[in-house]
């Protein structure tokens, strides 16, 4: 099916998902180095089947933020989507220029994600957008101290800047900025990313 060529909200709600161009030694390299590129390359696809199954049915509209080019066809695609490019900078930067240009859309409803959660599912998803009915912000913590997931229902850069990326003080440190702007924070479960051999292994994903 092919990409939304519009860009005119459908519904107060957006769901953005961060995907790297899955190509041969540029996706999962700290899981390549200790199995091989094709091996990373394969489980990152399988986490991307993943994360489709999950964005079919959350009735919200949906942005495919891509890294390095926007394909003609991808799997992600699938599903009717507008395909983005990721802007320049480290992931807070990345992340904020997705939410800005979601609510200068007129989204009153932003949750974001990536294609490195196994245990993502619709319902998460659709428990995430409820909780913004009664919240500021939701985040779906990670085992190793980021998050799976983050959703807000007004910009606020600062909560991306200053950020030790692939840290266990990602998620910890977010909340504090979130609280200490006044702001309200509801939690989804906690869940394992796969970025590592350990993690695939400590993971229910199955490699055809």
């Amino acid at each position: 099916m092919p990409a939304r060529e519009d860009n005119i909200p459908q519904t107060d709600r957006l769901l953005i998902v961060f995907s790297r161009n899955p190509v041969r030694g540029k996706v999962k390299t700290r899981l390549a180095r200790r199995t091989s590129p094709d091996f990373a390359l394969e489980v990152y696809e399988r986490l991307r089947k993943i994360t489709l199954n999950a964005i079919q049915s959350t009735d919200a509209d949906l942005q495919i933020w891509y890294t390095d080019c926007i394909p003609v066809r991808d799997l992600l695609l699938e599903h009717p989507a507008e395909a983005l490019l990721q802007q320049r900078g480290d992931l807070g930067n990345r992340m904020a220029g997705a939410f800005r240009r979601g609510f200068e859309q007129g989204y009153r409803k932003i949750i974001l994600i990536g294609t490195d959660c196994p245990g993502i599912t619709p319902g998460i998803i659709r428990k995430g957008f409820a909780l913004l009915d009664t919240h500021d912000s939701v985040i779906g913590p990670a085992v190793d101290g980021g998050y799976y997931l983050i959703g807000l229902r007004f910009f606020f850069a600062d909560i991306f800047d200053g950020i030790p990326w692939s840290t266990p003080d990602v998620c910890p440190m977010t909340r504090r900025k979130l609280r200490a702007a006044g702001r309200t924070v509801a939690d989804l479960e906690t869940l394992s990313d796969i970025d590592t051999l350990d993690d695939l292994r400590n993971s229910s994903l199955i490699i055809p």
